[in-house]
């Protein structure tokens, strides 16, 4: 049993989408895409801004919100096209048919770099924090990178990558 959502929006005056019964609503996805967009940027924007300063750093902030807002808005119309279930690769047959496993590189080569930064971020911090909260750890096990990249790869990467849906990451 299918049922309808009316999504109205300023830039289509009256699209429905179709969901599946026991799917994801569209609340549950916003606010999906917008933990992201805010995990992400909140750890690369100010580390951006020191490099490039205040004004090169906001004009790329107003060119990456239009760059955001501009393929939201393709992906709003190519779901309004495919009338059901919309995927990376539906949504590259309606652009163009030969872009489709250039798109699946791209988000397989995106989502490998979010992981590798967040590798990064854990590898270089979590070593530094041991360090200052316990100072007897210094030059232990428990700060060797190699180590605390280990534990949290077997620890919470691999469980969560063993999940048989994504439903079961819900909280």
């Amino acid at each position: 049993m299918n049922r309808k959502a009316n999504i109205a929006g300023p830039l289509h005056s009256a699209a429905h989408f179709t969901m599946q019964t026991g799917g994801t609503s569209v609340f549950s996805s916003s606010l999906t895409i917008i933990n992201t967009m805010i995990g992400s940027g909140m750890i690369a924007t100010p580390f951006a801004f020191r490099c490039m300063g205040l004004i090169q750093g906001l004009l790329w902030c107003v060119g990456s919100a239009a760059l955001s807002w501009f393929s939201l808005h393709l992906i709003g119309v190519v779901a309004g096209r495919t009338r059901g279930k919309c995927t990376y690769y539906q949504a590259s047959l309606q652009i163009s048919p030969k872009l489709g496993p250039w798109i699946d590189i791209a988000v397989v080569a995106q989502s490998f770099g979010v992981a590798i930064a967040y590798l990064l971020l854990i590898g270089t911090a979590i070593p530094f924090v041991i360090e200052q909260a316990i100072p007897s750890a210094a030059g232990t096990v428990w700060t060797n990178r190699a180590f605390i990249l280990s534990a949290v790869m077997f620890a919470v990467l691999l469980p969560l990558s063993l999940m048989r849906y994504l439903k079961a990451l819900k909280f």
